[in-house]
């Protein structure tokens, strides 16, 4: 058998999609440092998950610099993306406005 086991399997796991959650959240905050965010995810999982830690060898839960750059790359990008998708939208619906045969509202996401 070539596959790992035990303590050694988690170190190829995918990271969590809480950690996941986290990171898009602490990106939108303004937070995208690696080292900071690492920190941050240690206490949060370290105060989140204190009735059954997971083990320090777990990626899913303590990902390594490298996967929490590629998560804050990925959330920088859909936050972008979704300023975008607003800004389009906008001017989609002006120009539906002044058509003055539509009937759309918009109401843009404000935070």
């Amino acid at each position: 058998n070539i596959h790992p086991t035990g303590k050694v399997a988690g170190m190829s796991q995918r990271v969590d999609p809480l950690i996941s959650r986290i990171i898009e959240e602490l990106v939108r905050e303004g937070t995208t440092d690696v080292h900071t965010v690492k920190k941050i995810l240690k206490h949060r999982i370290k105060h989140e998950l204190k009735d059954c830690p997971p083990d320090t060898l777990d990626r899913a839960f303590n990902p390594s610099k490298d996967d929490i750059k590629n998560h804050i790359y990925a959330a920088k990008r859909a936050i972008e993306l979704s300023k975008l998708d607003q800004e389009n939208l906008s001017q989609k619906i002006e120009g539906w406005k002044s058509s003055k045969t539509s009937k759309h509202f918009f109401r843009p996401f404000i935070k």
